[in-house]
């Protein structure tokens, strides 16, 4: 409760000052998972890594990544970090101090000073200063303090302070080299270079730090202390400044001599005359501002920056780092993140912006400060020119000012409704934008320097609707508005009249095409802003600018910069920055734009060449003069590895071919996260006029690029990055790669090809002679033995061709015996009679041993015939069942069927295979007296029937089937 108290009173102290502080985005590194805790200080190097002096160890940051240096430190309690050279730092630890250098691209590190517990030795060092003279202040938790020369070798010792303990001393320097220390609770002291001590310098026991810059000092603790000395230590400015009973325990100057102060309660800045006290607050969202996450400040740093002189605040504490940035577009604070309808720039430095209401904004002490104007109200939009400023509404009504009085009152209501757009001319007319209301409006209209209202409709020379008016380049007044026919015209300002300059478009262009907004350059190109992308228009030709993804997205506002750079406002992409050179760069929410919707002709630059922007969310402005996209820093190669292999890695180095490269990038950015790159391999072959149609890769989203398949030659390597997010590509990163062919393709691997060739065959021919003869010898050997299985083969085709001949001679004899039986059968005059005559089958000698015949008869097969050895009629009867027995299974079927083996065969057909005294069956179904039948033969012996035996049964089975005879059901 004491505490909250303490706070509310502080803060009505401080007042509205709290209120108008510097905001920052900010990025915080306190996460469980990093690898230290407490940092004591943050530095950066030549190469631009920052240096972290942990409670875990020293650990070198890029933006992304965290390297650890402690493999060779026996104390991983870093105190302190001292650049003393571009590539050379020195850093403390309870071990003594220690030389970190960079050799080719990687840090080494060397012991400096060791620490000692002896009398007038260095024990524990904490704090490191180096001054004009090159000597290295060391100062200690006892309260001593040692100074080194360049070397390390030790000047001398001083004592400070009689207690056993004391706060982490500061050391500064001031304009007149005097070197200065602050002792906490003991005071500021500065050395004498005359009697070689230090002097006691007027009363601050309860200071804890200080800071100087040329003679100014400004000394903190209980109470915020800024003075002024000459060159004789005389006082010559002194001021207490109010802190609200604010205690701080760190104080130190930007690079743009801005001054911080840290507390537990969080971060202060001094005003421009070191009189006011500010709080910093972060500002992540534009929406919304919010206090710094961070609590115990225990040392600032501050790096250069593209965006502000006096660079981005890195924060230590005791539970972790932070990084404080200003971002590209930032917001006026306190003014609503409303719907923007119109920003004018052109009024006698002040911004004006409608947001419904109307907001004056005037800079004061580097920032923007506002009021708002309760008259006029309903502003849609506003123009200036001189000290007149005309204010239109969204009721049709137009106030013109002079010199903050209201002059004329222009009522347009009978004419149209609100009053959507307005822009002055060089000779002080007022051109505006009427919305229709019941009808519609064609052209535009001016209200002339002297009060009156002139239109320019189809009369003169404007016969569509008009959506913006401009003047530039020459003092030239283009109109645009609707229509794809009719969609730019030019002011003739001699006749009074509008001429038409639209050319047909050579691109497909939407049905609803409308221009937006217009500029013109100081060529006379006039830029439009579309709903189908941005269209260039120089008089002669329409075309559309290439935007990449952005080709035809709709452009709602645009305006042209001194260099001939625009800035386009899409529709919902955000900012697009296009530079002459044809390459463009988008900003989004990620550089402080409160939306990416923008609003329509809402792009403005101020006389000091602030870049304003209206959003759907709120107006915001560039950070700095003259906005151009951000400078991303050329990568920088962590590593080199030829197949998979770990190299030195230089701005030159050799492969071979077929080699497979793998080179891992670094860009240090803060943050560091999307960074793309690219690359492109150059032959040296190529003339410099060729270099720039050699096209770059693909983006490359890793940290890596891989190279493959590379020829043989020399080539230049050129790699680039680019930070997303408002960041151009980085200056070009050149390596020189040499490809060496493969062994085999040197003239010395050649020749030893030639000669291992020759000797291998030699080698092969002398083989090739003892084989030839072995195999001569193998070959005489084959053929005695191929000739003997010929006579073998000779003796058993003799043996063939007599068999073929027997059975040519008996399938005669079969088909002479099948013609004499179907000629006896003609004779048959009863079903009997043809089974008689049909017994001649197994009479013969046809090699049939049984045949049968089987009719089915209703859920039953009934079989008749004859076997060789029994003279008796055969009649038998069983189940119709296609599974058990194989004539039901050709019934079944209704195909034929040969079986050369019953019993190993019978089972691919039946399930049942039942008993049989035949080997071989043949089963040829057919038609008897319109009922199914089979005819079955039988042999004993296997093999017995063959296709030949098929046919000729089937001949006998149509025979059968064609002859009219009695039904076997009668004869049963």
């Amino acid at each position: 409760m004491k505490k909250t108290t303490v706070h509310i009173l502080i803060y009505f102290l401080l007042g509205v000052s709290l209120c108008t502080a510097q905001n920052f985005r900010y990025t915080y590194f306190n996460q469980p998972d990093f690898p230290f805790q407490k940092v004591a200080q943050v530095n950066q190097d030549g190469l631009g890594y920052i240096w972290i002096a942990s409670d875990q160890g020293l650990f070198r940051f890029d933006g992304t990544q965290f390297e650890d240096f402690n493999l060779t430190l026996k104390s991983r309690n870093i105190k302190s970090i001292l650049p003393i050279h571009k590539d050379t730092l020195l850093f403390s630890n309870d071990s003594g101090i220690f030389k970190l250098s960079y050799q080719g691209s990687s840090p080494k590190i060397s012991s400096w000073v060791e620490a000692n517990e002896g009398v007038n030795l260095m024990g524990y060092p904490e704090v490191l200063f180096k001054d004009s003279q090159n000597r290295i202040w060391v100062g200690q938790l006892d309260g001593s303090v040692f100074c080194l020369n360049e070397s390390g070798r030790l000047h001398k010792r001083f004592v400070l302070s009689d207690q056993a303990k004391t706060e982490k001393i500061s050391f500064e320097e001031d304009k007149f080299n005097t070197v200065w220390t602050l002792v906490p609770n003991e005071g500021l002291f500065y050395f004498d270079e005359t009697k070689k001590q230090f002097i006691s310098f007027g009363s601050h026991s309860k200071a804890t730090h200080f800071s100087v810059e040329e003679s100014d000092f400004v000394v903190v603790g209980d109470q915020v202390h800024s003075f002024s000395l000459n060159s004789t230590k005389q006082i010559t400015r002194s001021k207490i400044i109010d802190s609200g009973n604010l205690e701080f325990n760190w104080v130190s100057k930007d690079l743009a001599g801005n001054c911080f102060l840290g507390s537990t309660d969080g971060l202060y800045a001094l005003d421009e005359e070191n009189t006011v006290l500010k709080k910093v607050f972060g500002s992540n969202d534009p929406h919304r501002v919010e206090e710094l996450p961070f609590s115990s400040i225990d040392h600032l740093f501050f790096s250069h920056s593209q965006l502000r002189k006096g660079g981005d605040i890195w924060v230590s504490t005791s539970q972790g780092f932070g990084i404080l940035q200003s971002p590209f577009f930032q917001s006026v604070s306190g003014l609503p993140h409303d719907n923007v309808l119109n920003i004018n720039t052109q009024a006698n430095a002040k911004v004006l912006i409608a947001m419904g209401s109307l907001f004056q904004l005037k800079k004061n002490d580097g920032a923007f400060d506002f009021d708002k104007k309760a008259e006029p109200s309903r502003v849609s939009s506003i123009s200036a020119f001189n000290n007149f400023i005309w204010y239109g509404t969204v009721d049709g009504i137009i106030h013109c000012y002079q010199d903050n009085s209201e002059k004329q009152t222009i009522d347009l209501t009978q004419r149209g409704g609100g009053i959507f757009f307005m822009s002055a001319d060089h000779v002080g007319d007022n051109w505006f934008c009427q919305a229709p209301l019941d009808k519609p409006i064609l052209g535009v209209a001016k209200v002339t320097k002297d009060g009156g209202v002139v239109t320019y409709g189809e009369e003169k020379g404007l016969r569509t609707r008009i959506l913006v008016i401009r003047e530039g380049g020459r003092s030239e007044i283009y109109a645009a508005g609707i229509g794809q026919t009719s969609y730019l015209f030019k002011y003739n300002r001699e006749n009074d009249v509008f001429e038409d300059k639209s050319l047909p478009f050579s691109f497909e262009v939407g049905s609803n095409f409308e221009v937006h907004d217009l500029t013109i350059d100081h060529q006379g190109v006039v830029w439009l802003a579309t709903t189908d992308g941005l269209l260039k228009y120089d008089t002669e030709a329409i075309s559309r600018v290439h935007l990449g993804p952005y080709t035809r997205n709709e452009i709602r506002s645009v305006v042209t910069t001194e260099d001939g750079s625009l800035w386009l406002a899409t529709d919902t992409n955000g900012l697009l920055f296009y530079e002459k050179n044809g390459e463009f760069i988008q900003f989004d929410e990620r550089s402080g734009t409160p939306s990416k919707v923008s609003t329509y002709r809402n792009l403005r630059i101020d006389p000091e060449n602030l870049l304003w922007f209206g959003t759907a969310e709120g107006a915001v402005y560039s950070s700095k003069a003259n906005a151009r996209p951000l400078q991303t820093n050329a990568p920088l190669i962590k590593s080199i590895e030829v197949n998979e292999k770990e190299i030195e890695t230089a701005s030159n180095f050799n492969v071979n071919e077929r080699s497979s490269v793998k080179i891992h990038l670094n860009t240090i950015a803060f943050p560091g996260n999307e960074v793309v790159y690219q690359y492109k391999i150059i032959d040296d072959a190529l003339s410099n006029e060729s270099l720039d149609y050699v096209p770059w890769s693909n983006l490359v989203d890793d940290t890596f690029i891989r190279l493959d398949g590379l020829k043989k030659g020399r080539y230049q390597l050129y790699l680039r990055g680019q930070q997303l997010g408002g960041h151009i590509w980085s200056e070009v990163k050149k390596l020189t790669l040499v490809v060496k062919p493969v062994w085999y393709a040197t003239w010395w691997g050649i020749l030893m090809l030639s000669a291992f060739t020759l000797l291998l065959l030699w080698g092969i021919a002398r083989q090739w002679e003892r084989f030839k003869t072995r195999s001569l010898r193998s070959l005489l050997l084959k053929e005695q033995t191929a000739l003997a299985k010929k006579e073998k083969q000779l003796a058993k085709k003799d043996s063939d061709l007599k068999h073929q001949k027997e059975a040519l001679k008996s399938t005669g004899a079969n088909i002479y015996l099948l013609n004499r039986l179907l000629n006896s059968l003609l004779k048959s005059k009863s079903w009997p009679e043809v089974l008689t005559g049909l017994k001649k089958l197994v009479e013969l000698p046809t090699g049939i041993d049984a045949f049968e015949i089987a009719q089915v008869s209703g859920r039953e097969i009934k079989y008749q015939g004859f076997h060789r050895n029994k003279s008796e009629h055969i009649r038998r009867k069983i189940e119709f069942n296609e599974k058990e027995n194989l004539p039901s299974y050709v019934l079944a079927t209704n195909k034929p069927l040969i079986v050369d083996d019953f019993k190993k065969q019978a089972m691919n057909h039946i399930a049942d295979v039942p008993d049989s005294p035949f080997s071989s069956h043949l089963l040829v179904p057919f038609q008897l007296d319109e009922s199914p039948a089979v005819f079955c033969l039988y042999g004993i012996e296997e093999k017995r029937f063959s296709q030949r035996d098929l046919s000729l049964i089937q001949i006998l089975t149509n025979f059968l089937g064609l002859m009219e005879s009695k039904s076997m059901k009668n004869e049963g």
